[in-house]
């Protein structure tokens, strides 16, 4: 199972992180995995190219503190960096999840986990959050940078209000260190996972009903459940191409692709609602869950598609 941790810039993520490697979780950090992608040379070639030499040290090696102040002035520039980085990182990601086995609990620590569209790699999400001007001073604190720089910064991101609808839990940081770890700590009951600390390896204790429905297994050649198929459609997959691409699901041998298709066509499995008929009452006006729920009856009773019927609002389609 992958829990994603994600959260606004300075909102207290990594302290959120260290605590959950503490109590035994392996943590894959992606601004770690960023920094190793900027020593490679393909990305090194590709940053000179686009930047310059300027962004490069005496040594070779790119000067990251530059280059931050760069592309937070510059949108643009921003998306350039990304365009480099994110594919190695993302790449990485996808063959840790491919490799890890279904009962080993592993933690996905990506703060711009809604920004790259990576939620199909995680079966849960937390979300730290903080209010802006907290985060403003954390920033100004810690990297010396102007208010302008630090809003920049902030503004860079995804609103605040649209991550937390798309999170299964999020957690306030306004307080101290042992306040931020009991709030974790009782997301974790609630998930009912239990932790069993033994060299670092945790045991997940599932609740079987859901596990039957939520956790069942559609691609057995890339080992990709249903949870990953619907948390890929949230991120924007809309045909069998898209699935195939963002999760490998369909294609192995192919045998899942009717089952994958399945899927795809239905949004609400309560109602049996097509995502053809949620599509079309978003292009006649229906801009919330609950005009597409009183229009179509996805939505309801059980509610578990509500995130997919905001992300289909958001992106129109």
């Amino acid at each position: 199972m992958i829990l994603g941790l994600t959260g606004g810039i300075a909102s207290g993520k990594s302290t959120a992180s260290r605590i959950l490697r503490e109590m035994g979780y392996e943590v894959y950090d992606a601004d770690v995995m960023a920094h190793e992608a900027l020593k490679n040379n393909l990305c090194k070639k590709a940053i000179e190219n686009e930047f310059g030499k300027m962004v490069l040290e005496e040594s070779g090696e790119v000067n990251r503190s530059l280059l931050r102040e760069i592309v937070f002035r510059d949108r643009e520039k921003l998306k350039i960096l990304n365009g480099i980085v994110d594919p190695v990182v993302i790449k990485e990601f996808q063959n840790l999840k491919r490799n890890n086995p279904s009962d080993k609990i592993i933690i996905f620590d990506i703060p711009l986990l809604f920004e790259v569209k990576l939620e199909y790699l995680c079966d849960k999400i937390i979300l730290i959050f903080t209010d802006r001007e907290t985060q403003i001073a954390r920033i100004r604190k810690r990297d010396g940078s102007s208010r302008e720089i630090a809003e920049k910064m902030i503004d860079s991101q995804e609103n605040m209000e649209s991550k937390k609808i798309k999170s299964d839990y999020c957690i306030e940081n306004s307080k101290n260190i042992s306040d931020l770890k009991n709030e974790i700590i009782s997301v974790l009951e609630k998930n009912h996972i239990e932790s069993k600390i033994n060299n670092g390896k945790m045991k997940l204790i599932k609740n079987r009903g859901e596990s039957m429905a939520i956790n069942s297994t559609i691609c057995a050649c890339k080992n990709v459940d249903y949870l990953t198929i619907r948390k890929a459609m949230v991120a924007g997959a809309r045909t069998l191409k898209d699935i195939q691409e963002m999760t490998g699901a369909g294609t192995g041998c192919g045998g899942c692709i009717e089952a994958i298709e399945g899927i795809l066509a239905s949004v609400c499995g309560c109602k049996g609602t097509s995502l053809n008929t949620v599509v079309n009452a978003v292009k006649n006006g229906a801009d919330t869950v609950e005009k597409i729920t009183k229009e179509t009856g996805a939505g309801s009773p059980c509610g578990k598609c509500k995130v997919l019927l905001q992300a289909i609002i958001e992106k129109g389609c």
